[in-house]
């Protein structure tokens, strides 16, 4: 090989390697472009679900109220004024739990909210027990513990499940733990989820 040609190698491989660079950018730049429309797309549609949920489980804690004093009323004659003290206990943990969490106090909220859980699941209580689940689990998602989140959801969804009483059914669930996956990063769970959730609206 003379000089001459030599000389072209190193030149050619500088031009191989920019256009492999170039290359790479590009691809770079589109899947970072792609993962962006995705995440927006997401988003979007988390706010509309998050508008038509909030209507819905309106919809669902009423039925759920109404469906519950008339079955405790027509096996006790009387209402939630005659509700079990370990019941009414669990009660006051869920509400004074997702207060806490509200007024940022997540710590003070979680514990309560756990304690809740644990009465409840003792009482074998599954309308307390999805309740206290899905609290518990807006309280580790605002501190970023997303995978305590994610379990939480995921088991009040299969207790929820054969359960027409229940608060929070199963169908509202769907789209928290979308929400979830989204906030995760998990785009193709939280699509999922979504379209779940849509199909059982």
């Amino acid at each position: 090989m003379n000089g001459m040609a030599m000389g072209k190698v190193p030149a050619a491989i500088i031009a191989l390697q920019s256009v492999g660079l170039v290359g790479a950018t590009v691809t770079g730049y589109l899947a970072a472009r792609r993962r962006d429309e995705i995440k927006a797309l997401n988003d979007q549609l988390r706010n509309i679900n998050a508008e038509l949920r909030s209507r819905e489980n309106a919809l669902l804690e009423k039925d759920a109220v109404i469906s519950y004093v008339e079955k405790r009323a027509d096996a006790n004659g009387a209402g939630d004024d005659d509700m079990d003290p370990e019941e009414q206990k669990v009660y006051a943990l869920i509400d004074e739990g997702n207060s806490d969490i509200g007024k940022g106090n997540e710590s003070e909220g979680i514990e309560k909210l756990s304690l809740a859980l644990l009465t409840a699941d003792k009482l074998q209580n599954k309308r307390f027990s999805v309740n206290a689940r899905r609290a518990l689990a807006g309280g580790y998602q605002k501190i970023g513990e997303y995978d305590e989140a994610l379990k939480s959801l995921l088991t009040a969804f299969h207790l929820a499940a054969g359960y027409p009483e229940a608060v929070h059914s199963r169908v509202a669930l769907t789209g928290e733990i979308a929400d979830l996956y989204t906030d995760m990063g998990e785009l193709k769970k939280a699509a999922e989820y979504y379209d779940m959730w849509l199909a059982g609206m």
